[in-house]
């Protein structure tokens, strides 16, 4: 796990906050590495995880080592 991530846990944790979504690309580039459509999971107390789209997903699995990477499959309302 990243430092970025882990500080993000810690912060989380001593907030009492469950998690938080992460969808800004500059936000995205800085916690993963990785500048692409997704969107970050970072759980508090869990494994963080990265969802992409069919396009990103094996780019992503390639070069984001800190957080599980999962392949969207429907969107949302449709």
């Amino acid at each position: 796990m990243t430092k970025r991530i882990q500080k993000l846990k810690v912060s989380l944790q001593s907030g009492n906050l469950g998690g938080y979504i992460v969808a800004n690309e500059t936000n995205m580039l800085y916690f993963t590495g990785f500048l692409g459509g997704a969107r970050l999971l970072v759980p508090a107390k869990n494994e963080s995880v990265l969802y992409v789209y069919g396009v990103n997903y094996e780019a992503a699995k390639e070069m984001v080592k800190d957080c599980r990477v999962e392949l969207v499959k429907k969107a949302v309302g449709r």
